[in-house]
């Protein structure tokens, strides 16, 4: 009898072990399939590509600027002016990119083509703590291209031929396609959605959608219309002068394109109360927010009081920016200041009248990105290049109280396009003294 028992027991313990070998098998194979699901989820989530593969065009022979440059001298002078063309090498983006530890999509606008990447990446080897992707190395990559940024063909080929807006004789295949005088040609870039861990509001660059806002509430311009100017020049060789487009790419670090699309009307400076009044208006004339892009830009306005050798006692400032904690990548709600398109803002700000008090500037400011930054330190940024001064008002001090128009400027309405009232003597020179780069 305690034999057939032991035989139970041993058949029973055989069964147990092997159901819990299966239970264990069949849970490490639910975790593995979960872990592949969940990572390519994460990896579909994350930017893709945004250039497939491109061979060169017949009868060009290379996917390089400096080719087409032979032939288009004046298009590739501006394009390498342009923000386009320093986008891989910027330093501010590199040092970002250590900062982050080289997130391998940012490569797919900065440096779009495939052939431009030293490695591909086809999915993730890792998703936590830290996200790793599954790299292997480009059979494609030519390492001349590389800092080119975005460079030519990443607009104007796609597959074996060179597109524009119009219909050409050339050397190599061409074709005439209006989606690159469209936003369809920007889009691809300036929206930009990381899908997983951010605590975001709307995409961390969201230009395309506030460019449709503006659009919606009236708005004509295209993107090409405002940052790629017509101009006359030949456009190739031999050819003579026509109507183009400029490819420089006008944007942020451009004093005059900024003043055009940010309006002061009616700035008025005086005393009240005891206290130094300054007021003014900005009107958004850009066809998105502004500032867009980039969270570390604003936009400010500054009432600054001066003792008698020009130094600064007080200050007021009203700051307009998109605000985002780019350490944890969090946007707090109600923390977006930037103005919306076709907005028309209203600033006041006030600073103590004392006897230290020689002088008064009602100013406008774009600051690209905050001098004290650790990106800006790190990429060796002279901090003076980081504000742009767009207008300054003095203000008149002298006699009765009463805010009245800013001294030296009547309503914004007449200021000259050419620039804003004079500054004050001693005062940093503003937009009015800086020409728009040919």
């Amino acid at each position: 009898m305690s034999e057939n028992r032991g035989k139970t027991r041993l058949r029973w313990g055989r069964r147990a072990r092997r159901s819990i070998a299966t239970a264990l098998l069949t849970l490490a194979l639910v975790l593995y399939i979960g872990h592949l699901c969940l990572t390519s989820y994460v990896f579909n989530a994350l930017p893709q590509p945004v250039m497939p593969p491109l061979d060169p065009v017949a009868g060009v022979g290379s996917l390089s600027a400096t080719q087409c440059a032979a032939c288009h001298p004046d298009n590739a002078r501006e394009w390498a002016e342009s923000r386009h063309a320093v986008a891989q090498t910027n330093p501010v983006y590199q040092a970002d990119l250590v900062a982050q530890g080289a997130p391998f999509f940012c490569a797919y606008c900065h440096a779009p083509l495939v052939e431009q990447r030293p490695q591909v990446v086809d999915g993730l080897s890792q998703i936590w703590p830290t996200v790793r992707p599954a790299a292997a190395d480009n059979p494609r990559f030519i390492p001349a291209l590389r800092d080119e940024g975005v460079t030519c063909v990443a607009c104007h080929q796609r597959g074996g031929i060179l597109l524009g807006p119009r219909d050409v004789a050339a050397p190599h295949p061409t074709g005439r396609t209006p989606d690159i005088s469209t936003t369809a040609a920007c889009a691809p870039c300036h929206r930009f959605e990381v899908g997983v861990g951010m605590d975001l509001r709307r995409p961390i660059i969201d230009t395309l959608a506030e460019w449709a806002t503006y659009r919606e509430q009236g708005g004509t311009a295209r993107c090409v219309d405002c940052h790629m100017p017509r101009i006359v020049r030949p456009v190739a060789v031999g050819r003579p002068p026509r109507e183009t487009r400029s490819h420089r790419m006008l944007g942020a670090r451009d004093v005059a394109f900024l003043r055009d699309h940010v309006v002061p009307q009616d700035p008025s400076c005086g005393l009240a109360g005891g206290r130094i009044v300054g007021q003014l208006a900005l009107l958004n004339k850009a066809g998105h927010q502004f500032p867009t892009a980039d969270p570390s830009r604003r936009l400010e306005v500054a009432l600054e009081s001066v003792d008698a050798a020009g130094h600064l006692v007080e200050d007021s400032v009203s700051v307009m920016q998109r605000y985002i904690d780019l350490v944890h990548y969090y946007e707090p709600p109600d923390r977006d200041s930037s103005l919306r398109p076709h907005e028309l803002r209203p600033v006041s700000l006030s600073v103590a009248h004392t006897e230290a008090v020689h002088g008064a500037r009602l100013v406008v400011r774009f600051v690209l990105r905050d001098p004290g930054d650790p990106l800006a330190k790190a990429a060796g940024l002279d901090p003076l290049t980081l504000t742009l001064p767009l207008y300054s008002y003095p203000c008149a001090l002298a006699g009765a109280e009463g805010v009245g128009p800013a001294a030296g400027a009547s309503s914004a309405t007449s200021i000259p396009s050419g620039g804003p009232p004079d500054a004050a003597p001693g005062v940093r020179p503003d937009a009015a003294t800086l020409e728009r780069p040919r």
